[in-house]
């Protein structure tokens, strides 16, 4: 008979956080965190009287005493996340201008909205709430709070890395709802408008290059949702070079990415061990579709400054 690895006993026991866990011991987790948006935006700090603290204490001693399969925690742990940023972004809005340093900070739940039908969100308010949830993601996984901010290191990084996750994130999310273009939600394209652009800036081939790459190659690959959550992190980990870490910082994104390429590279051989290292390799791959995007989208959005310089962005979508 199964028991709750926090507490040694409970009922209904089943997976949760990566470890066999009883009702209550879950419920603990929820109390804390029922009343906020950004769930995943709660900070595990040893506090010895937050209730949620003592769960993610016992949480960790669980593990140590019953270690589980670490691909399988990695995976619950990121696809969490995954899920929580998705299901912000599409259920809220801001209607209002944030700047980077607010997103850095982490932006209110107060300031939320909640989204309906009959508001049809615009391409800066739907482009502001990617932003905002792609920082929230970035800044509270783990590997990015130990970077620490003594030399800025965590701040550089995920200011860094924010369009580059942002676009795997959004090729995924058009891949998975059947599109064959890059789109950041309800069709909404990721182009500003391009009506008050002079005839002949933009070559229409280029944008739909622009457009597809990404996501053609997603379904190409028949990428998964587990593929997809390691390879994230590989992105992730691999932008530092882009980034003007210290020295310390960027050796502890190379070790990290090593340790999420052994894990896709387990993935890979679990699904298929007779074609697993092609499969790694074919996802790896998946990262310079993702620069080559990216850079596409810089040159894009150069271009455009110098045509319609008239029109200004909120600051947190200007690319960078």
């Amino acid at each position: 008979m199964a028991i709750c690895q926090i507490c040694q006993k409970g009922s209904n026991i089943l997976s949760r956080y990566g470890i066999l866990c009883c009702n209550a011991c879950q419920l603990t987790h929820r109390y804390h965190c029922g009343s906020s948006i950004m769930i995943i935006d709660r900070i595990y700090n040893q506090e010895p009287n937050c209730r949620y603290c003592r769960f993610k204490r016992n949480l960790e001693i669980a593990r140590i005493n019953d270690p589980i399969d670490p691909v399988i925690v990695m995976l619950d742990d990121l696809s969490a996340r995954h899920k929580h940023r998705e299901a912000v972004f599409h259920k809220y809005h801001i209607d209002r201008l944030v700047s980077i340093e607010e997103a850095l900070r982490g932006v209110q739940t107060k300031c939320f909205a909640k989204s309906n039908q009959d508001y049809k969100l615009t391409f800066d308010e739907r482009s502001t709430m990617n932003q905002i949830t792609v920082i929230g993601f970035l800044k509270n996984l783990d590997m990015v709070q130990r970077l620490g901010d003594e030399q800025r290191d965590s701040t550089k990084f995920v200011r860094g890395v924010r369009f580059r996750y942002a676009i795997l994130a959004t090729a995924f999310r058009s891949y998975e709802t059947k599109k064959g273009y890059l789109a950041i939600a309800n069709g909404i394209d990721i182009f500003p408008d391009l009506t008050k652009i002079p005839d002949g800036v933009f070559d229409p081939k280029f944008l739909d290059k622009i457009r597809c790459l990404l996501v053609t190659k997603l379904s190409e690959l028949k990428v998964t949702l587990n593929e997809f959550l390691i390879l994230s992190m590989i992105l992730i980990c691999a932008s530092e070079q882009h980034i003007d870490l210290s020295d310390n910082g960027k050796e502890f994104m190379r070790s990290q990415m090593n340790s999420y390429g052994a894990a896709l590279s387990q993935l890979c051989m679990r699904n298929d061990p007779k074609n697993g290292p092609v499969r790694f390799v074919e996802l790896l791959s998946v990262c310079q579709v993702v620069e080559t995007t990216y850079q596409h989208i810089e040159s894009f959005a150069q271009l455009f400054r110098m045509a319609v310089p008239v029109i200004q962005s909120r600051e947190l979508i200007k690319f960078e």
